[in-house]
């Protein structure tokens, strides 16, 4: 077990004992704030996997020009992540609350997941043109049809085990 592991075991017994072991959920409000400050993330492409970084970087190319139609903007968040960041992420909406964030972010505990892999990268989708509110709704239209077209698979279309899609999500097999 490695030590961030090792910690995870710990949080939750500290913060949830015997309601983790009886399935109760505690309402993302009544989380603690995180035990550690949060690890950096990286956004370089030059992390991924050698192969997939022209896939990513045609995704980009691809999402910023569809997204522009339809009024949206395309800013990277996170391409690589370690155990640390991984694990972190995972404990959001399980073990503690985070700024910035409502719920379970993921479902991956380590970072031996597609981001770990290096064949996964996440985006935030602003409006093009500060201050006007694009069509969301156009904007997941757009997201799907790239994703069509890439054969990539993306985050909104598949559901965390909290039942939400991660529409930042986008990956490679």
């Amino acid at each position: 077990m490695t030590w961030w592991e090792s910690l995870v075991v710990e949080l939750e017994r500290f913060f949830r004992g015997a309601e983790v072991a009886a399935g109760v959920t505690v309402p993302y409000d009544q989380l603690p704030d995180p035990p550690t400050p949060e690890p950096p993330a990286d956004t370089s492409l030059a992390s991924l996997r050698p192969d997939l970084v022209p896939v990513f970087q045609n995704l980009e190319d691809r999402l910023s020009v569809t997204l522009a139609a339809v009024g949206w903007g395309l800013r990277r968040l996170e391409t690589r992540r370690n155990d640390t960041r991984q694990g972190w992420l995972w404990g959001i909406g399980r073990l503690y609350k985070a700024p910035g964030r409502d719920g379970i972010v993921t479902d991956v505990k380590t970072a031996r997941g597609p981001h770990g892999e290096g064949r996964a990268v996440d985006y935030a989708y602003v409006p093009y043109n500060p201050g006007t509110s694009p069509s969301e709704a156009d904007l997941n239209t757009a997201l799907a049809s790239v994703a069509a077209e890439t054969g990539l698979t993306w985050g909104g279309q598949f559901h965390l085990s909290s039942g939400d899609t991660d529409p930042a999500h986008w990956e490679s097999a």
